[in-house]
């Protein structure tokens, strides 16, 4: 059995005032992450319903820490409100031990409140033991 874990993490910033003084304000851009283990060649999963309109801002991913030649095809993908119709938010992205970014140019990047995000995993080189993935978005205001 698969098993994976999706964490959501707010960022806080301390903004400077040209005055000197500094003042907390939160900061739109937040995270989705996702641990899947032992990812193969046609895992798809629905992650979660988007609950406001947002806008991907970028993704990371890595396999395996440390262990050279291992990689992965990972696509995150927009789908309807039915979790159907999935459509790439960028191009299919080639994880390996290294952290690996998304090209900074995003396909699409709007995802509509009420929609579900979603995973497919392609193509494995060696024998993959855990995959993370982490989702940058700012929520569309």
């Amino acid at each position: 059995m698969k098993k994976f874990i999706i964490a959501l993490f707010v960022v806080f910033a301390v903004v400077s005032i040209a005055n000197g003084a500094t003042t907390n304000t939160k900061n739109n851009e937040q995270f989705w992450s996702f641990t899947l283990e032992s990812p193969a060649d046609a895992d798809d999963f629905v992650l979660f319903e988007v609950p406001y309109g947002v806008t991907i801002t970028g993704y990371s991913c890595i396999v395996d820490p440390g262990v050279s030649e291992e990689n992965i095809a990972l696509d995150i993908l927009e789908c309807d409100a039915n979790a159907v119709n999935c459509v790439s938010i960028d191009a299919t992205t080639t994880c390996a031990n290294l952290s690996t970014n998304d090209d900074g140019s995003l396909t699409n990047p709007s995802i509509d409140s009420g929609d579900y995000m979603a995973f497919e995993i392609g193509t494995a080189s060696g024998t993959i033991t855990q995959l993370n993935a982490t989702i940058k978005y700012e929520e569309a205001l």
